[in-house]
């Protein structure tokens, strides 16, 4: 048995920092495992990021900048379509796991059945 390497697009991966690149492919490894164990049958990843360079107000702290990133994710599965699209932090490594578990939110409300919840005419 032979590990394949996930297929994941990235776009906009290279305009981030060497550290930040290895930190979002890691994440996004693991989050591809995680979703292709509740799916089984992606066929498609796409990470998306976008930064937001944002200047202080202040005069004495105009100097520095902070970086707030985007992270859209869509994954295509052959039933449907999930996309993220509500990420945004000052933190890369947070923005990314929201993206996911906003992806794996959908999932699991997509796949969810009437058997799951307890209804109020069923006593069993």
């Amino acid at each position: 048995m032979s590990y394949e390497e996930p297929i994941i697009q990235f776009v906009g991966l290279k305009d981030l920092k060497t550290e930040d690149q290895e930190r979002v492919k890691e994440l996004a490894a693991n989050y591809h495992a995680k979703l292709q164990r509740m799916v089984q049958n992606i066929t498609s990843l796409v990470v998306h990021i976008k930064e937001h360079e944002k200047t202080g107000k202040k005069k004495e702290d105009s100097k520095t900048k902070r970086i707030k990133y985007v992270v859209h994710v869509r994954m295509i599965a052959p039933m449907k379509t999930f996309a993220s699209s509500k990420a945004v932090d000052w933190d890369i490594a947070r923005v990314v796991h929201k993206a996911f578990r906003d992806v794996e939110a959908e999932v699991k409300h997509a796949f969810r059945t009437d058997s799951s919840y307890q209804k109020p005419y069923f006593k069993g």
